[in-house]
């Protein structure tokens, strides 16, 4: 299986609307995570105001919080924060 790459500046974030899931704990790491997405977001054209933060307390609660922000329709896409690599995780992939 070939490795795909992404060019950020092929990137359209416009008109989207993503939730961001973020634990407190270890907050050195769980910020610097955070603040990494909201940049990249940003950097792909989705405004602040179209970015909602929610924070849990702890990397075992995040998948579950994120599961059913998913689940609500709300969201264009939902992007668990933890130190796992997997990225963007689509919304209508519940």
């Amino acid at each position: 299986m070939g490795k795909t790459e992404l060019n950020p500046k092929s990137l359209d974030g416009r008109g989207l609307r993503v939730a961001v899931v973020a634990a407190r704990y270890n907050p050195k790491v769980a910020d610097g995570l955070l603040k990494g997405s909201l940049l990249a977001l940003q950097g792909i054209g989705i405004p602040e105001q179209e970015i909602v933060i929610y924070r849990v307390p702890g990397a075992f609660e995040l998948p579950l919080l994120a599961k059913q922000i998913a689940k609500t329709g709300k969201f264009d896409a939902v992007v668990p924060r933890d130190r796992n690599p997997h990225g963007l995780r689509r919304a209508d992939h519940g």
